[in-house]
């Protein structure tokens, strides 16, 4: 329930920057991609990002980027967004372990360039497209155990 309540947290700061960010312009933020890959991971809003605190995502010391999402355990029933998921380049840790997350990782992947701790273990992902995982060559630790994985070339 503490890691439920900093994700609701973080997520809602996220909201807030998404606001200001829309009232400064429009500019491009992360907060956009980060709550686009929340929405997508949780579409039944388990996490109630909308007026909830969020606690799961870590910024940097200056808390202007993203450098960790950590969502486990939390029975999430989305895809994963990569697409949104790597327009955060600061993003180091991923794990969203412990959930029935469905979706691949495609070439976009490539794009985390950032990325050295991937744990999508425990979740239901059906298959993986393992070329895509060797574009990531600052991937230090990965976990897709327990999925329903079937090689592809």
């Amino acid at each position: 329930m503490e890691l439920v309540l900093l994700l609701r947290v973080l997520v809602s700061i996220a909201c807030i920057t998404l606001l200001v960010t829309s009232c400064n312009g429009g500019k491009f933020s992360e907060s956009t991609s980060l709550l686009n890959f929340i929405r997508a991971v949780d579409p039944e809003n388990v996490l109630r990002i909308e007026r909830n605190r969020n606690k799961g995502v870590k910024f940097n010391s200056g808390g202007t980027t993203v450098i960790e999402i950590r969502i486990v355990n939390l029975n999430l029933t989305g895809i994963l967004d990569v697409e949104s998921l790597c327009k955060l380049p600061n993003l180091v840790v991923l794990s969203l372990a412990g959930n029935s997350i469905k979706g691949t990782i495609t070439d976009s992947i490539s794009k985390c360039k950032s990325l050295t701790y991937l744990d999508r273990s425990r979740n239901s992902f059906k298959w993986e497209y393992t070329c895509c995982l060797t574009k990531l060559k600052s991937l230090r630790k990965l976990d897709i155990s327990q999925n329903h994985l079937t090689c592809q070339s």
